[in-house]
């Protein structure tokens, strides 16, 4: 089975996580130990809560017109996740219209919840010390050029670590928040590195599946044999260390550097891996002594994807790998990638 997955990450994002509960824009959200209960009153036939790509649930219709749903949402108060409500008219032919309700910023698509345990603290950087660029790479291997967007973190050195991030756009999004928690000495300086994907065959170069295709060596070649020396060659008598960070798809192309590449990274850090480690695909073989550790995660609610990353976490620990796995209470969900990125930051780049 592909999971051919496309996203457009947006910077902004409006959290619904209170104690007492709190109307935004005519819904509210509220837990009750592990049931989280969903209020919504306004225009509408029918309503549906939907954690993004995960559960949901039809409201169903009071008396006094407010809209109610129950969810059971295991250990409720340490999750973080983005959801939408699909609101539904009928018109004069019986047809169900789909009325938008949008929150209430512009340019965000989702709403965010988050636990009591989870209260996120991330704000971005008013103006950013650090320096973040796009530059057009001319490929060899691609046959085309390909932006890589970086950001660079005042006082980097020969020592600073670098991530190198799939999706590389993301960078855009991530920066601001990093370069907020270097200003305020929470963590090190750590640089970012991200190279963009092809748009029309972003699965293809992220997944080594085993049906040969003409773009995963190729765009691998790409990363180590053009992107790596030139990034590192710009910072004088850089012996720091490398981290591959990557989600979805992404992930995938991380998880099999790390298995396949083990001398090139520290850590690998992948998120919601999609296809290279399923059952479908072919087996995967260890064939080193040494591996360097991996930190990954995945939804509870990403069914397949979920089930695949746990099972395959006894595989690496039966081959001595250091492997950390962490479960996500939430969908397959780009904010969610984000915040655990920035946690992972701050557990082992800490001041």
């Amino acid at each position: 089975m592909m999971h051919k997955v496309f996203y457009c990450f947006i910077a902004l994002v409006v959290f619904a996580c209170h104690e007492k509960p709190s109307r935004v824009s005519g819904h509210v959200l509220r837990a009750k130990g592990d049931q989280l209960e969903i209020r919504y009153q306004g225009a509408g036939d029918v309503v549906y809560f939907k954690m993004f790509e995960g559960l949901e649930r039809m409201l169903k219709k009071q008396e006094d017109g407010v809209f109610v749903g129950n969810l059971t949402i295991p250990n409720l108060a340490q999750s973080i996740f983005s959801y939408e409500l699909r609101i539904y008219v009928q018109d004069t032919t019986g047809k169900m219209i789909s009325v938008p309700y949008e929150p209430p910023e512009p340019g965000v698509r989702h709403f965010v919840w988050a636990g009591d345990q989870r209260m996120i603290s991330y704000i971005q950087a008013d103006s950013m010390v650090g320096r973040l660029e796009t530059n057009r790479v001319e490929s060899q291997f691609l046959e085309e050029a390909r932006d890589i967007t970086i950001y660079t973190p005042i006082d980097q050195n020969e020592e600073t670590p670098i991530f190198y991030l799939t999706d590389g756009s993301v960078v855009e999004v991530y920066a601001p928040y990093i370069d907020q928690l270097i200003q305020k000495k929470r963590i090190r300086p750590v640089k970012l590195v991200g190279i963009h994907s092809s748009l029309e065959n972003r699965y293809q170069e992220y997944v080594n599946n085993g049906i040969v295709n003409e773009y995963f060596k190729p765009h691998e070649r790409f990363f180590y044999q053009e992107v790596l020396p030139k990034v590192e060659g710009e910072i004088p008598g850089w012996m720091g260390q490398r981290y591959a960070y990557g989600f979805s798809n992404g992930a995938a192309f991380c998880l099999y550097a790390g298995i396949n590449h083990p001398d090139k990274f520290e850590e690998i850090v992948a998120f919601s891996t999609a296809d290279y480690i399923s059952e479908f695909v072919q087996p995967i073989e260890f064939n080193f002594a040494e591996y360097p550790s991996f930190y990954l995660g995945a939804g509870r609610y990403e069914d397949d994807i979920y089930e695949n990353s746990v099972a395959f976490v006894p595989k690496m620990q039966k081959e001595n790998i250091e492997v950390e796995f962490v479960t996500f209470i939430a969908g397959h969900d780009y904010n969610v990638w984000r915040y655990e990125f920035l946690e992972y930051l701050l557990d082992r780049f800490a001041k």
